[in-house]
């Protein structure tokens, strides 16, 4: 679909003065926020102000947003005065309010969030407005697979937690609340924000890195954003499946590990149905699966911090051995028929590694993981991995160039893509 915003055509919204307004005091409350996400004594004076300005512009934005959500949101920013703001801020009500967008609408949340980069365990107050925006492909998978919870969308006005950071996704679970969340009640998928990233780093890494031509190196901004919402979406949906699905055995799946493997799994299926779809859009999405798990997360992230970085690290280890991935010359060439062939192979692999894991104790998954993955990645005694060569440099070579490993995104940046 045509990316539809830029700066200058968002701020003819009505709703625009009042959502910069949420944004803006969002910024300056979370910068007061201790790590538990309340306020300091010395700072509550200034926090309950802050408060008082996002109540005021929740009244102004009703007329154009869904009423619902903001009375649920009103009610969780007067519990959390009520109860003290020195508490950490817990917006159950708000959570369960809040509803999917239309495709071609606007959309818009507050909540307190964890750290989507999860290198903290602070929690913050976060402001963002979306427009929703998906391609008419993504209604035929939704036929045929029944998946309603992802949105993809173009990310229009966003506090610093969602902004400053090379994470273009939003789920329940980052929100503080009470209860468990439902992690099937959305999937949020700013697409636009990974268009700075493709941009900015996976495209000028891939210039050098990457030896044959490649059709996503001549791709639109449009095409990319399309093509990245459908592989998103095949993403979301493989959580879901398999002989531990997420929504079951979250708990388990959450440790670093646990989570590596989870991405190794999801997108050995994904890129392999894909492959054997014949839309243009699919073959793009397939060249992108492979550019981020490749070698992008090498560059960006540190396996110490990130598992979609052991995820990278884990896929060219894999592909460099049973064959798909050749690292000659300083390059990397992609070897498809390989690729698929192998990829075939682990994906039987993984589902039997599930099943042994359902069969195995609570608590000692992480120490099968470990040994499975340790063919692959090498694993210290804290079951940490460290930085490979390649990734180091990659990095050195794409901080030569001028390439950034992390992205800041503004809304001055839709205009490079609208």
């Amino acid at each position: 679909m045509p990316l539809k915003w830029t700066a200058q055509t968002i701020e003819s919204q009505p709703w625009f003065a009042s959502m910069r307004t949420i944004v803006q005091t969002c910024n300056e409350l979370r910068n007061m926020q201790a790590e538990h996400g309340g306020f300091n004594s010395s700072d509550i004076g200034r926090g309950l102000a802050g408060i008082e300005r996002l109540l005021a512009a929740l009244q102004e934005v009703e007329p154009y947003f869904a009423s619902p959500y903001l009375r649920a949101l009103r009610a969780d920013l007067d519990g959390w005065v009520r109860g003290g703001l020195s508490n950490r801020p817990k917006f159950d009500q708000s959570l369960e309010a809040y509803q999917q967008t239309e495709n071609h609408s606007f959309g818009f949340g507050l909540f307190p969030i964890r750290d989507v980069t999860r290198k903290t365990s602070s929690v913050r107050l976060e402001a963002f407005v979306y427009y929703r925006n998906e391609h008419p492909l993504l209604d035929e998978f939704r036929r045929q697979y029944r998946d309603q919870r992802y949105q993809a969308a173009e990310l229009l006005l966003a506090s610093e937690g969602i902004a400053d950071n090379n994470v273009f996704t939003l789920f329940p679970e980052a929100v503080s609340v009470n209860r468990v969340a439902d992690q099937k009640q959305f999937a949020l998928f700013f697409h636009n924000k990974y268009l700075d990233i493709f941009f900015q780093i996976t495209k000028p890494l891939g210039r050098f890195l990457i030896r044959q031509p490649l059709a996503v190196w001549e791709a639109s901004p449009d095409q990319i954003y399309d093509a990245r919402t459908i592989s998103s979406y095949l993403h979301d949906l493989y959580h879901y499946s398999g002989p531990l699905p997420l929504d079951q055995f979250l708990r388990v799946k959450s440790s670093m590990l646990a989570s590596c493997l989870e991405e190794i799994r999801v997108d050995t299926h994904v890129y392999l149905l894909l492959s054997e779809r014949k839309e243009e859009l699919c073959h793009l999405a397939a060249e992108i699966l492979l550019l981020d798990r490749v070698y992008r997360y090498s560059f960006t992230d540190e396996p110490a911090e990130s598992f979609d970085c052991l995820t990278n690290y884990f896929f060219f280890s894999y592909l460099l051995t049973h064959g798909g991935v050749r690292f000659t010359d300083k390059q990397l060439t992609y070897e498809p028929l390989s690729i698929k062939q192998n990829l075939s192979r682990l994906a039987g692999q993984l589902e039997e590694l599930e099943k042994r894991l359902l069969c195995t104790p609570v608590g000692h998954c992480d120490r099968l993981i470990s040994e499975w993955l340790g063919s692959y990645l090498t694993m210290e005694m804290s079951k940490q991995a460290r930085r490979t060569l390649f990734a180091d440099w990659l990095i050195r070579q794409g901080t030569r160039r001028g390439i950034p490993r992390t992205i800041s995104w503004r809304p001055q940046n839709l205009n490079m893509y609208a």
